[in-house]
């Protein structure tokens, strides 16, 4: 397949739902939207347009369901460009310089500034065991291009970067030694954490944090892993074309 005819391909998404959250946390993402949409239109929604006050208190009435497990603490973390601090990015790095064991990244687009290319480096001269898990044909041809730049840069400091072969993933997970995880909205890149308004939801217990463990191996088997190839005439040319558009890296 020509390196055109594989960009026209239709890009398939195999879509998963990842988790269903319960309990006091909905009302904490309710109220991101909420404060969101205040913040976008200059409009405060009054309290009768909050349906989950009236289904909270209703649920907290009624007997709680076991699911046969341990119920993990979740955390709600929402950022954005109207925040005093950038809380994304600071999530971002204290999970990575927590880790001990495994550092394990699912997304679409991996531009990192300097600070979480640093604290990933740290952590492979740490032992901790790092990979990234990216499409191998993305929606975004250019962003694309920088992602690789990025991988065949800290590929050589110890960085395992996989290559996802059955359809164009999207998810934005990262999972921290057995006992945290997270899933939202914020893909590895500058406009996730500088730009835009995402959710991030940190999830701790162990239980969920092996399921998530899981599926992400299954996403590795699923894919190639990126290997740096020697230069060659065609391989430098592709290098200066990720190298130039990386140029742009903090706008995207």
């Amino acid at each position: 397949m020509s390196a055109k005819s594989m960009w026209e391909v239709d890009l398939k998404c195999h879509w998963r739902g990842l988790v269903m959250i319960t309990g006091p946390a909905v009302r904490q993402m309710e109220e991101v939207f909420f404060n969101d949409w205040e913040f976008a239109t200059g409009e405060k929604i009054s309290d009768e347009f909050k349906p989950l006050k009236q289904f909270q208190t209703e649920r907290d009435s009624q007997p709680k369901i076991d699911f046969g497990r341990p119920s993990p603490f979740v955390q709600v973390v929402p950022s954005g460009p109207s925040d005093p601090t950038m809380i994304g990015i600071l999530a971002f790095s204290q999970m990575i310089r927590t880790a001990r064991e495994r550092i394990w990244i699912a997304t679409p687009y991996f531009v990192p500034d300097e600070a979480l290319q640093r604290d990933l480096e740290l952590a492979v001269l740490r032992g901790v065991d790092v990979r990234i898990l990216l499409p191998k044909i993305s929606d975004h041809r250019f962003v694309h291009w920088v992602t690789l730049s990025y991988a065949e840069q800290m590929q050589v400091k110890g960085l395992r970067f996989f290559l996802y072969e059955q359809g164009f993933t999207h998810q934005k997970v990262t999972v921290i030694d057995n006992d945290l995880c997270s899933i939202g909205t914020a893909n590895f890149d500058n406009r996730a954490m500088y730009l835009n308004f995402e959710t991030l939801v940190l999830i701790h217990g162990e239980y969920f944090t092996a399921e998530v463990a899981a599926m992400l191996l299954n996403d590795f088997d699923a894919s190639c892993e990126f290997v740096r190839v020697p230069y060659k005439h065609g391989r430098l040319l592709t290098r200066l074309r990720d190298n130039a558009a990386r140029l742009l890296a903090p706008l995207l």
